[in-house]
């Protein structure tokens, strides 16, 4: 797979960005000519943590009584023009309980290589 050549504009080092959707991204950056700021280099993306009802499904606003119920993923390792790209580890979490590693291993402009 061929990676696309973006003109870059700028670089900086150990960025916080907080998306729309409360994920978290710490790391490198990199700004292009358009303005856009896209993650790359070595970085750590955490998605918000989510309660969702076993029953219904509908996910649930987090209080202290149901926060052991909470889940979220993340991604730590590689990114090449905003996607993972290079060893990566992708774990999910669950309440209290130790996170469980999903994959660890390479990527390929955001697919994983196996």
């Amino acid at each position: 797979m061929e990676t696309t050549a973006i003109e870059h504009k700028s670089y900086a080092r150990d960025e916080a960005i907080t998306y729309a959707n409360g994920t978290c991204y710490i790391g490198d950056t990199v700004t292009t000519s358009d303005g856009t700021v896209m993650r790359h280099g070595i970085g750590h993306l955490t998605t918000a943590a989510k309660v969702i009802d076993p029953v219904t499904g509908r996910h649930l606003t987090m209080t202290e009584a149901n926060a052991s119920c909470a889940k979220w993923t993340e991604m730590e390792g590689r990114w090449f023009n905003d996607e993972p790209h290079g060893h990566c580890v992708l774990r999910e979490h669950s309440g209290g309980a130790d996170p469980i590693v999903v994959y660890d291993g390479e990527w390929v402009m955001g697919i994983r290589y196996m």
